[in-house]
């Protein structure tokens, strides 16, 4: 999310660490425990130890609070498949309350018009203006994967060997476009594949 306070901040809430650390749990991925502290006030931040004091996001701005976030920080900087994950964490992270993270997410996220025009007059065709919502740069997403022995009549793998098999076809590349606007450049993700311990 955009701040004035630095260039950006990676920006959650209790209720979506909350629902990590559940699906984590689930996943048995290493790190996986990590405490979540609650926010009262909608005005204040949780950021990590030795972070700077006061916070700007977008039009807020909020009286910070250190926590030690160092947990939370481990088991996300998994995700991201940076070797200076936790580090860039331990400088960006803030966790504020749940309603003021649902406002920022609607609100804050970049939309961007756009207008297609007519190549004889030059100007905009009837009815061509739309607009594009798109997740920021650098949004950390991630997504439980399982698998079930195959169905396929005369084929025999295993939940273990489908699982393997997507995840060494799929991704085999480190990199993955999803989405629409694959012309202009959007929708590249890096791929990180956390295994489970179990």
């Amino acid at each position: 999310m955009r701040s004035l306070t630095s260039h950006f901040k990676w920006v959650t809430c209790p209720a979506l660490l909350k629902r990590f650390r559940a699906d984590a749990e689930r996943l048995r991925l290493k790190d996986a425990t990590f405490p979540v502290l609650e926010i009262d006030d909608p005005n204040r931040a949780l950021v990590p130890e030795g972070a700077a004091n006061g916070l700007f996001l977008e039009e807020f701005r909020f009286a910070t609070q250190s926590a030690d976030l160092s947990a939370a920080i481990a088991a996300l900087a998994r995700l991201m498949g940076r070797q200076d994950a936790a580090a860039a964490l331990q400088k960006q992270l803030v966790v504020v309350h749940d309603d003021r993270f649902n406002h920022l997410a609607q609100f804050a996220t970049p939309v961007n018009a756009h207008v297609c025009l007519d190549n004889a007059t030059k100007t905009v065709k009837p009815g061509a203006l739309w607009y594009e919502e798109s997740l920021p740069p650098d949004t950390v997403l991630y997504v439980g994967l399982y698998a079930q022995a195959s169905r396929v009549k005369d084929n025999r793998k295993t939940a273990a060997a489908v699982l393997d098999h997507v995840t060494g076809e799929l991704f085999a590349e480190p990199y993955l476009q999803l989405g629409g606007n694959e012309t202009v450049g959007m929708g590249w993700c890096k791929v990180t594949i956390c295994r489970g311990e179990g």
